[in-house]
């Protein structure tokens, strides 16, 4: 990039002197350079998850299968767009690791984890409610039926939190489909 003219905005942007593809923030380059279609990393090193992952072109994902890139590729996701004032800076790519609802962070722990602490507390809840039917004097029923609601919240709250971790954990490794966008 010159300095005469107007400079282009952040993003990657190829180099013709060797094909690479670098990090241009707006002002210098600030990655290094890598291969334009960079070959799976070396055999030594921890492969990264089978997913979806960036490419070069920001508006294009590409699929790593757990071993080499497949040429299954996709659009991006929306991005938001930056604020009105302030400063461009490089971003980097942030997994979905908890899903928001009701004011909650849902889906942190395994999935069947949270299955069995549920199946746990409700059948814990059930000897507190055949107390609670039996009770002698109805306060000691009353007490007895709201420790029972209380478990059984607990065990509904340990179900909802599986299906998210399922929702996470089913985004995280879902292959591309044949109809994958080209």
């Amino acid at each position: 990039m010159t300095d005469d003219g107007p400079r282009p905005g952040p993003g990657w942007y190829s180099r013709t002197e060797d094909g690479s593809v670098a990090w241009w923030d707006g002002s210098q380059w600030t990655a290094p350079a890598q291969p334009e279609h960079p070959g799976p990393p070396p055999a030594q090193a921890m492969q990264p998850v089978p997913g979806w992952y960036p490419t070069p072109d920001p508006a294009v994902e590409r699929w790593w299968d757990g071993h080499r890139w497949t040429d299954d590729v996709r659009p991006a996701p929306a991005r938001p767009h930056p604020p009105a004032t302030g400063v461009d800076r490089a971003t980097e790519v942030i997994r979905l690791e908890r899903i928001r609802w009701a004011g909650v962070s849902w889906g942190s722990g395994p999935s069947g984890l949270s299955v069995a602490f549920g199946v746990v507390f409700v059948v814990m809840a059930m000897p507190i409610v055949l107390f609670a039917l039996s009770a002698r004097y109805w306060i000691m029923g009353v007490l007895m039926a709201v420790m029972a609601v209380t478990f059984l919240f607990g065990a509904a709250a340990f179900f909802v939190n599986a299906h998210f971790c399922r929702e996470l954990e089913r985004r995280r490794t879902t292959a591309p489909s044949p109809s994958s966008y080209r």
